[in-house]
């Protein structure tokens, strides 16, 4: 609330998942293993993909200058 408070209304609620058919994830499991087997690895790929696309939104302004942002992670099991 308090980047509300100080900047105003958010203009923007973005949801970001990862595809468990992804590459960069098909790519680190072994054969015969699926994204469920592996929790360790699916989690360090989503990572890797979230501080990207952070950086492309507060860093390279890929939809306009940001103000303020936070973020909150929500996993969820199968």
């Amino acid at each position: 609330m308090r980047i509300c408070v100080e900047f105003g209304n958010p203009h923007l609620l973005i949801t970001y998942t990862m595809n468990s058919m992804s590459p960069e994830l098909e790519m680190l499991m072994l054969d015969g293993q699926i994204y469920a087997d592996r929790p360790d690895i699916v989690g360090r790929v989503f990572i890797d993909k979230e501080k990207e696309f952070v950086e492309d939104l507060t860093v390279r302004h890929v939809m306009g200058p940001v103000l303020g942002w936070f973020m909150c992670v929500e996993h969820q099991k199968l």
